[in-house]
């Protein structure tokens, strides 16, 4: 990875994240973990490296990841046809310099009223507070309604079918009318702390990062963590940095391979780039395939440590639901043949 040289203009580690806020900060160019035992430590992070480095090699032709798998379909959700696929990551300048002042907060949801105005409780109270789009994905128990009334700041958008998690946020992010610097991502079933959002885009202070790993902590147990970001091994198998280990982990923890969806920070325009999370997956492993692309075209991931919010772990489909195993099965085969790990040696 590439530190900011001796010669590179020197930046405050602050975004303003509100209109009106302009700091000038460096644009760039362009890691789920086993408790206790993933830990990351040196060798484990000169192995990650190994992993990424077979991957740069493996995809010298980077245009070849973009090959289409078929979504499987799930019972009682209907799927649309996607949208023309993009062929793979778009090389980005480094050190461009810019001014980063807006942040977007997306929070896609599905017939969980309760928990997305709990969410939204948490975000009106961040300063100085984000523009949040809601993403209702055709619910059925009244969710956007509640939410013109309980909060008319925040806008929402209304999908005539369930998309999924990543096609839902792509039919936000990716509107060229939204305007904003920073795409964050919270689901649904968090309550992000107070500072969340500033904390989650300080690090794009540094003209290298590109993505931001937040902190989930288990809402039942909120002085344990239930990721700090994605972490890989060789064969791409991802696991939840941290998971299950005290707060006080955070202390000199490594950054991730990439952020978890349920708490992550894009620059926007990359994101753009890129194409947006990969319409393919339905749910589960997209922030995965997203991170490894954003990786491959040069971005780096920082984990903000100070950028905190409780998880209800499976409120959605269900930790162990027979649905969420299915696409869970799906995504890990989905990025063996992406990335040509099946098959393809050390």
């Amino acid at each position: 990875m590439d530190d900011v040289g001796a010669g590179d203009d020197v930046v405050e580690p602050k975004v303003a994240v509100a209109e009106g806020e302009r700091r000038e900060v460096a644009e760039p160019s362009p890691r789920k973990s086993i408790p206790e035992r993933c830990r990351c430590k040196p060798r484990q992070r000169e192995r990650r490296h190994v992993v990424l480095a077979a991957l740069r090699h493996r995809h010298d032709d980077v245009e070849a990841i973009g090959e289409k798998h078929p979504c499987p379909e799930l019972p009682g959700v209907r799927l649309v046809p996607p949208q023309e696929h993009n062929p793979g990551p778009v090389p980005v300048a480094r050190h461009v310099r810019v001014t980063l002042v807006k942040a977007c907060v997306v929070i896609p949801t599905l017939d969980a009223c309760e928990l997305v105005l709990r969410a939204l409780r948490s975000l009106e109270i961040q300063e100085p507070r984000p523009e949040v789009i809601v993403v209702d994905n055709a619910s059925s128990d009244g969710t956007a309604a509640a939410i013109a009334e309980a909060f008319p700041w925040v806008h929402v958008r209304r999908l005539p079918h369930n998309l999924g998690f990543g096609r839902a946020i792509n039919a936000a992010a990716l509107d060229p009318e939204l305007e904003a610097d920073v795409l964050v991502l919270v689901n649904n079933d968090t309550v992000c702390e107070p500072g969340f959002v500033a904390a989650v885009c300080a690090p794009f202070a540094d003209p290298a990062v590109g993505m931001v790993a937040g902190v989930l902590l288990q809402e039942r147990d909120p002085e344990r963590i239930d990721s700090a970001g994605i972490e890989l091994d060789r064969t791409l198998r991802s696991f939840d940095l941290l998971a299950n280990t005290p707060v006080s982990a955070l202390a000199g923890a490594p950054d991730p391979v990439g952020p978890c969806g349920g708490a992550a920070a894009y620059r926007l325009g990359a994101f753009r780039d890129a194409g947006g999370f990969d319409d393919a997956f339905f749910a589960y492993w997209e922030d995965v395939d997203l991170a490894l692309r954003f990786r491959l075209a040069g971005w780096e991931c920082r984990l903000a440590p100070g950028a905190r919010a409780h998880h209800l772990h499976g409120a959605t489909l269900g930790a162990m639901s027979p649905a969420a195993r299915r696409l869970e099965a799906f995504g890990r085969s989905f990025i063996l043949n992406r990335y040509r790990v099946a098959g393809s040696g050390p």
